[in-house]
């Protein structure tokens, strides 16, 4: 809201919290904080955000880089849904914070990255990494192709794509490359056909006729999650279920299909967001739960060594007093999560933590 700093772009602002009544407004690139005898640089760095600010304490070389960089491929587009988010900026922000010349770099998520040449290697394959995604997007358009050509062939250099930071946890290189499309040009793709589409309900129901029937599409469907297509039987089902053909049986292969999705997929919101979409007992999409009471559709790959934190540095009264746990996972390599003073994700032993076991299944922790 106007007058207000500290919301968060999700939903806990709308819900009014997390919300500080405006008190200074800051103008300058940059400005030093002393407070309780820290001397600290507060420093403009937009990237994932445009009032992103960083904080670096000099004494030290510690740069808190917030969410501008994280163990994990950047986030340059959220499918929950946010503003465009400028990948030109945030790539030339890397090149402000590799000035500091930290020895510690400390984000706002996952662990911090140690030593000088370390996090000028981070940060500059992070710079990198974006850098290529715009380039190859605006390659793409310029030959006129549509955002989703683009981005089922983009891929990152074989000396980024290993990089164990570069990974896709959180941002994901197809999502980014759309939302740079729609940012940079907007909704249409140059295809004059785009500019009066059908409704889908209308479109679905010609493309049907013209297969032949509900029954070809639906049998088509089937063959497509047997053949190991979950995308092509979730397309075939999306246009029985806005025709209203047969949509039962359509919702239950899709629920099919996503699952067969999520157990290959390795880009967590990607997962969520398909969880979230079917309830795996009634197959009804309008009735999803959050999530999945029994979170297995999760695979082992989504959870990065990274993921991880640390409260050994607060004082006693503001550590957790509770331990909770929750097992992810299939087959003989579940994983674990357990929280007093450390928490770390690890290979499950059977009993840890064995009386938080059902309660923690039960929803996400």
């Amino acid at each position: 809201p106007q007058g207000r700093e500290g919301v968060a772009g999700g939903s806990r602002g709308a819900e009014g919290h997390a919300v500080l009544p405006a008190c200074r407004l800051r103008t300058r690139a940059h400005r030093d904080a002393h407070r309780d005898g820290f001397e600290l640089e507060l420093a403009k760095a937009p990237g994932e955000t445009p009032d992103h600010l960083v904080v670096w304490w000099a004494c030290k070389r510690i740069l808190f880089s917030g969410d501008n960089s994280y163990h994990a491929f950047p986030n340059l587009y959220a499918i929950r849904g946010t503003p465009y988010r400028d990948f030109d900026t945030w790539a030339n922000t890397m090149d402000q914070l590799m000035a500091y010349q930290a020895e510690i770099l400390a984000p706002g998520h996952t662990a911090p990255a140690i030593g000088a040449a370390a996090i000028r290697q981070v940060l500059t394959d992070y710079r990198d990494a974006i850098r290529h995604v715009v380039a190859e997007t605006v390659a793409g358009m310029n030959e006129g192709l549509d955002p989703v050509t683009i981005a089922a062939d983009l891929r990152l250099p074989d000396d980024l794509a290993k990089k164990p930071y570069l990974q896709e946890f959180y941002g994901h290189i197809g999502y980014a490359s759309r939302a740079y499309f729609a940012g940079t040009l907007g909704w249409f793709d140059g295809n004059p056909t785009s500019l009066g589409q059908l409704p889908a309900a209308a479109e679905a129901a010609k493309v049907i006729d013209l297969a032949g029937g509900a029954d070809t599409v639906l049998t088509a469907a089937e063959a497509a999650v047997r053949s190991g297509e979950p995308q092509w039987a979730m397309e075939l089902a999306d246009r029985l279920i806005a025709a209203n053909a047969e949509s039962a049986s359509a919702r239950r292969i899709k629920a099919q299909a996503l699952r067969a999705r999520t157990r290959r997929a390795t880009h967590p919101p990607g997962i969520i967001i398909c969880s979230r979409r079917v309830n795996w007992n009634s197959l009804d999409e309008r009735k999803a739960p959050v999530c999945p009471k029994n979170p297995t559709c999760l695979p082992e790959a989504a959870f990065p060594c990274s993921l991880s934190w640390r409260t050994r540095g607060m004082s006693a009264a503001h550590r957790p007093k509770q331990e909770w746990a929750a097992v992810f996972g299939r087959g003989s390599l579940p994983f674990g999560v357990s929280k007093r003073g450390v928490g770390r994700v690890f290979p499950h032993r059977p009993g840890l933590a064995a009386g938080f076991r059902r309660r923690a299944l039960s929803r996400w922790p």
